[in-house]
């Protein structure tokens, strides 16, 4: 399908282990991008597991530190979100960004270690925010001052919907 369609990595985006396995962030012309989205909404002969990406940014990371509680994980799908054809921010390029949500479902010795990750409080890896910090993008209304920056898309995975605002 890749070959088929002229889709290139885009090694911008790399991690500190190389491009990411799996990862669907990729190039291609303008007039393939409608056949890759109904590829992609397929899921036909890609990852839908969310278990690499799990392990990716909590575990590999330290984020959470007991691997043993996390050997497997539940979670439901919630919903997809897919943001209009738009310049890229920082890029010189146009994008789409197409998000699949899940929630993570823990059980009660899941439950325990996060709760104790969230007793430690913000670290430079991990941020608590609550809903209204999330939906202003960082800025702390009640503190009037910029906490910490948050990106548009954990705005929309909080809303689970695409917005400009």
């Amino acid at each position: 399908m890749f070959k088929e369609n002229s889709v290139k990595p885009d090694k911008r985006f790399e991690t500190e282990h190389g491009i990411a396995k799996n990862d669907l962030r990729f190039r291609l012309p303008g007039k393939r991008v409608l056949k890759i989205i109904r590829w992609f909404n397929s899921r036909e002969d890609r990852e839908t597991s969310q278990w690499r990406e799990f392990c990716e940014e909590l575990l590999t990371t330290n984020i959470i530190a007991d691997k043993h509680s996390f050997r497997f994980i539940d979670y439901k799908y919630a919903t997809t979100i897919q943001t209009p054809m738009q310049k890229a921010k920082n890029l010189s390029c146009q994008e789409i960004l197409i998000f699949e949500l899940f929630d993570l479902i823990p059980n009660d010795e899941q439950i325990k270690v996060l709760d104790e990750l969230y007793k430690n409080g913000d670290t430079d890896k991990v941020k608590w925010a609550d809903e209204t910090l999330i939906n202003s993008l960082g800025f702390d209304e009640r503190k009037k001052e910029m906490e910490y920056e948050i990106g548009a898309h954990t705005k929309w995975a909080i809303n689970e919907k695409y917005s400009t605002e």
